[in-house]
């Protein structure tokens, strides 16, 4: 006779719902690439909704947020940056003072509210367009790198995905001198941490293969110079270890 399926369904081995991935396994699935992701059209939509509405972007993502993230973190994230974006004219008027407060939190370390606090800065970038460079772009990238952990992998895909969405929004201005960028993602371009030089490459080749003809050679002589330099200072720093 058959038996009942509720017995074999017992007796069926179950599928573990936790697969054990190493570190490298992680790696290789962190996917950075928002630019296949975000079309030219989408973009063009974001921005002209940015420019139709009373609302900000930024006031928008901070509310949709504030219903997803009940973190201690972010509660007093979002109470002290809604006074700065309730208009289009107050988030022009305090991006410095958003991007020191946005900078202060990164700073505290909650990776709970990681993800919303870097969606706010990209809504930012598509509330001030060209007013966001070169600040609050230049000292935000700055605690980015700052606070690069090589071995938290979301953090880095977060972080990677922020920065991309950051040079399509920023483009125009971005290209009009590709050192200035450059000389930013430095320290995530000479990473001692392989993968995170792949991801900081990756980022910086979009605006590299963007970069107009005649602009190319000297953005690319800029940066073999910047090898040479770090080259030779690692030399240097080599000698001085084994003269001790």
């Amino acid at each position: 006779p058959k038996r009942p399926r509720e017995e074999e369904a017992l007796d069926a081995p179950r599928e573990k719902r936790y697969k054990f991935r190493t570190f490298i396994q992680r790696i290789a699935d962190v996917d950075i690439d928002v630019h296949h992701k975000l079309h030219a059209l989408e973009l063009e939509q974001q921005r002209s909704a940015a420019s139709d509405r009373e609302t900000p972007f930024t006031l928008q993502t901070l509310d949709k947020w504030r219903e997803l993230n009940l973190t201690a973190q972010f509660v007093v994230f979002a109470r002290e940056v809604q006074p700065l974006i309730r208009s289009l004219p107050l988030v022009l008027r305090n991006r410095d003072a958003l991007a020191e407060l946005i900078s202060r939190h990164l700073r505290s370390g909650s990776a709970n509210a990681l993800a919303p606090i870097l969606e706010i800065v990209s809504a930012l970038a598509v509330d001030l367009r060209s007013e966001f460079y070169p600040s609050p772009f230049e000292p935000l990238v700055r605690t980015l790198a700052e606070l690069l952990d090589p071995a938290d992998t979301d953090a880095l895909e977060l972080t990677f995905q922020t920065l991309c969405y950051l040079f399509k929004y920023l483009l125009r201005p971005l290209l009009v001198d590709l050192t200035r960028p450059f000389r930013l993602l430095a320290p995530m371009l000479g990473h001692a941490k392989q993968h995170v030089r792949r991801f900081a490459a990756d980022s910086f080749g979009y605006l590299l293969r963007k970069c107009p003809a005649d602009a190319l050679d000297s953005v690319l002589g800029h940066m073999l110079d910047a090898a040479a330099d770090a080259a030779d200072a690692a030399a240097v720093a080599r000698a001085s270890d084994v003269a001790l």
